[in-house]
Order: C-alpha cells, then structure tokens, then sequence
C-alpha cells in the first residue's frame, strides 16, 4: 500500500455495543476500568434491543473478548462525555495492527488514530464542507490511552476555538 491509496475493508472488526453519554463535574477517565461498566459487567446490552451478549465476566476470566472505547471529553462546567464502546470477540493477538496500536506508545498512536467524517443525510453545501479527508485526532487534539487487560481507552479532549 502507498500514501493516499486506499484499500476498501472486508468488514467492521469490532460492534458497537453501548454508548455514555455523561454529565459530570469532573473528568470522566478510564470508564474501562470502572467496576459495573461495560467493559467489567458481566452483561453488555446493545442499543435498546435487550439483546444480551452472556460474556462470563472477561475481566476476571480472561476471555478472548476485547473493548476498544472512545471517550470524547467537552471541558466546561458541567463536563459532557461521549463514551463509545466497541468490542471484538476474538483474540487481540489475531489482528496485527489493532495489537500494535495497543501495545505501541503515545507517538504510534497519535500517528495512527483517525476519524474520518461522513454525512449520511444532509444538504450538498453540508457534505462537502465535512468531506470525507480523515484528521489524526492524535495530532489535532489533545488526547490520552488508557490500557487494561482487556480494553484500551482513547480520550480525546475537545476544545473549540471560537
């Protein structure tokens, strides 16, 4: 693969399978690691579905299963967080780039991380002033990892200049 080549993916590695959206007096950080939560809870719940996913308590037992979550931080008082959590079902090991990024430090993942926009629904002015060009979020904002043994946490803190 070149610069600027992109390569069309099979399919999506991980699902979605829950969202936070909190309003806090203070920094929401690691909700990885929060005992309760998604991540060490022995239930996920997807959407509103009620579908339940019986994951015998990874954490404790140390199943293949592995979370990616992203947590947007909005500074202010209060604080709002986006939290999305993701999972996989097979071992980190399996996926050579998603192990590297994990196991890499803070400048491989800065140099890594992107989100790349999409407008599904919109006005042709709307889509073509988001486009589609993937930012770094690593670069553009300020952001921190939080690793667990079973889950890695990117939290990005935005900051609007008006």
């Amino acid at each position: 693969m070149s610069m600027g080549m992109l390569i069309k993916a099979n399919g999506a590695l991980m699902q979605m399978v829950g969202a936070d959206w909190l309003i806090s007096e203070k920094r929401e950080d690691n909700l990885g690691s929060r005992l309760g939560g998604i991540v060490q809870h022995r239930y996920v719940t997807r959407k509103l579905t009620l579908v339940v996913y019986s994951l015998q308590n990874h954490a404790a037992q140390g199943g293949p299963e592995f979370f990616f979550i992203v947590n947007f931080q909005i500074p202010g008082t209060p604080r709002y967080t986006l939290a999305m959590y993701y999972m996989m079902k097979s071992p980190l090991e399996d996926h050579p780039s998603l192990y590297k990024f994990v196991n890499g430090d803070d400048a491989y993942r800065n140099s890594r991380f992107k989100l790349i926009p999409h407008v599904f629904e919109g006005s042709w002015i709307v889509k073509q002033s988001i486009g589609k060009r993937g930012s770094l979020l690593g670069q553009t904002l300020e952001a921190q990892y939080f690793r667990g043994k079973n889950y890695m946490e990117v939290h990005c803190f935005l900051v609007f200049a008006c």
